[in-house]
């Protein structure tokens, strides 16, 4: 099977002394690896060298061969003018004409079958050859002092002249005397000038620049492709590869890097990440918006923009007092359709304006509006008065609601609604019950819009509209003219400041206090009372009998009366009725009733019965007594 590999060549010029029995050699280095970027460790390899006197020669001027073995990185080491001779001499080559050519091939299977690999431009004549081939011709002429020598092609030797390199003994500088690094160049002009160039003339292919730390798998890249270059960069649009700058470190597979910074010729700036055989773009600054992308290749829409290309976007802002784990500190995200702000300390979140806390969530969930310690779970403090506002923003008319609702569990219990009831009126409902659709909760009380209440009733005429019995167990104060038109009970105090106007009973439990009139069965009886004291009214009533009682004759009977509580003063006794038991007959007409005497002390009274008629009679039945008292 025949492998792709690629080789990475690197080159070390040794500068010899001019020693006339020294050997025209200098070091090369070269790195093999495979097309997938893994290094061809420990292998031996068949290298064949030429030297060119310009790039695109057809004749090489010096041709040899070599046998090496690569290290566990792929780096093979040899020296050019030490190997196998195949054409001409290293003393055939014109180095005082200038930069010469390394052509490089591979013979990896020993057959003599060698592939080009490329060919690199030797920047510097090795010193040694270009000094003994100076020599020969009498041009070569001494610098100043840390200067290196400098070939002149008229042959003088006359006089000093400098070469552009100037070496301190530790620093090589070009253009300055006081390199500050191993290689420094320097220029001084207003204008924009090239410092160093490395050039591939192809369109579709790339220069690349490495640079090398501590060994052959530390290193950095800078890849400039070319202007006809196929494919974009992580398969995003923004980023095509013809004229992109990329940037990587560390690394090359499948032709790509671990990770790339990233400026594509349209003035985007990107940067990516290679994982799983992937390129993916994790940042993107927009040329054309001006916007920011982070997490995805997606175009921005915003300003920052976080489109990630897994399954929701976040971002954390955490700080050194909460630390910085997957639990800590403040999580801005998305989850599908759904976003969430989320602050993963135990404590409070706040929105605020004007630099000041409107809104805040303590760590317990509860909600406080311009307070920073909430009292129940919402909370809200202000000065104004106008604290909470709902609002339907359709037009007012007929049964359109705006809704406040209660649930408990599995059932909705009340709502608080205004319901429209013109397109200009509303009502006020409260609702309540115990229903599983809030729609099926009742209307309990209702203030109309002429402020007329209603309880079971949703279209109130009165103050007080009731639909259905009433009870009050305490005072009951009615300052006006009061319209009763059912039963009324009183189990305690009742205090009536008006007309009272029943047309049915009213049972009481204790005391009636009645300042104006009370009118009974619609003006059938009044009970009036115009003293200064309370005038109080009981009502009782007993069964006797006598038979053939003598015409002129009485006799008395003692019945009990209402017992009044309290300091009672002119008790009277009213005999009201006689009813006779049936089959009695029509004696009871002869005999009249006279009250004989009271006993207050004993709530009693004595009653004398007589016969006034001509002739004997008998008398059954029942007696009833009204009795009246003040204070």
């Amino acid at each position: 099977m025949k492998k792709n590999y690629i080789l990475l060549m690197a080159m070390l010029c040794l500068v010899l002394p001019v020693i006339g029995q020294m050997p025209r050699m200098f070091n090369y280095q070269g790195i093999a690896r495979l097309a997938d970027g893994s290094p061809m460790s420990n292998q031996s390899l068949h290298i064949k060298i030429a030297i060119l006197p310009e790039l695109n020669a057809i004749e090489s001027v010096f041709e040899e061969k070599h046998q090496v073995t690569t290290n566990a990185y792929g780096l093979y080491t040899l020296s050019i003018g030490g190997g196998q001779a195949i054409k001409g001499s290293m003393n055939q080559v014109a180095w005082e004409k200038g930069n010469q050519f390394v052509k490089v091939s591979i013979d990896l299977q020993g057959d003599g079958q060698f592939q080009e690999l490329g060919t690199t431009q030797l920047l510097s004549v090795p010193y040694a050859l270009y000094a003994e081939k100076a020599g020969n011709s009498g041009g070569a002429r001494a610098g100043n002092q840390h200067y290196l020598s400098k070939f002149d092609a008229s042959g003088s030797n006359s006089s000093e002249i400098n070469s552009q390199l100037y070496d301190n003994g530790n620093q090589i500088g070009i253009g300055t005397t006081s390199p500050v690094a191993k290689f420094h160049i320097s220029q001084s002009s207003a204008s924009v000038l090239e410092h160093f160039r490395m050039q591939n003339l192809s369109a579709n292919g790339a220069g690349r620049f490495t640079l090398y730390n501590n060994g052959a798998s530390s290193y950095a890249t800078f890849t400039k492709y070319g202007t006809t270059y196929a494919g974009n960069y992580g398969g995003s649009s923004l980023y095509p590869i013809a004229n992109l700058l990329a940037f990587g470190n560390n690394g090359i597979s499948a032709g790509d890097g671990l990770g790339r910074f990233l400026i594509s010729s349209g003035g985007n700036i990107g940067l990516s990440l290679f994982k799983s055989g992937v390129s993916k773009i994790k940042f993107h600054a927009d040329y054309l918006t001006e916007y920011v992308g982070i997490g995805g290749g997606a175009v921005p829409k915003a300003n920052v923009h976080f489109n990630s290309d897994l399954f929701g976007d976040t971002l954390k802002i955490s700080d050194a007092v909460t630390g910085h784990g997957v639990d800590d500190g403040l999580d801005i995200r998305t989850t599908g359709g759904s976003a969430e702000i989320m602050n993963r300390e135990i404590n409070s979140l706040s929105l605020g304006t004007s630099n000041a806390k409107r809104l805040l969530i303590d760590n317990l969930g509860k909600v406080s509006i311009n307070n920073t310690v909430p009292m129940m779970r919402f909370h809200v403090t202000d000065s104004v008065g106008q604290h909470l506002l709902l609002e339907n923003n359709l037009a007012l008319n007929t049964n359109q609601t705006t809704d406040l609702f209660f649930r408990q569990g599995n059932y909705y219990t009340g709502a608080l609604k205004t319901i429209g009831t013109s397109t200009s009126t509303a009502r006020l409902g409260l609702f309540a019950g115990s229903q599983n659709s809030p729609g099926l909760i009742p209307e309990r009380l209702t203030i109309s819009n002429d402020g007329f209440v209603g309880i079971g009733d949703t279209t109130p005429s009165y103050r007080l509209d009731v639909n259905g019995t009433g009870r009050f167990t305490n005072y009951l104060s009615v300052e006006s003219t009061s319209y009763l038109y059912g039963t009324i009970y009183g189990y305690a105090n009742a205090y009536i400041d008006g007309l009272l106007d029943v047309d049915a009973n009213i049972e009481a439990g204790s005391d009636v206090n009645v300042v104006g009139e009370v009118t009974v069965s619609n003006g059938q009886g009044i009970v009036k009372s115009n003293s200064a004291t309370q005038l109080r009214m009981g009502f009782s009533s007993g069964t006797f009998t006598w038979n053939n009682l003598a015409a002129g004759s009485s006799f008395d009977i003692t019945f009990a009366i209402t017992p009044f509580s309290g300091n009672n003063s002119n008790v009277r006794v009213h005999v009201c009725q006689f009813i006779p038991d049936a089959g009695s007959g029509n004696g009871y007409k002869q005999f009249i009733y006279t009250v004989d005497s009271v006993n207050d002390a004993a709530n009693q009274c004595t009653i004398a019965i007589t016969n006034v008629g001509s002739t004997a009679a008998s008398i059954d039945g029942t007696l009833y007594l009204m009795t009246v008292a003040t204070d």
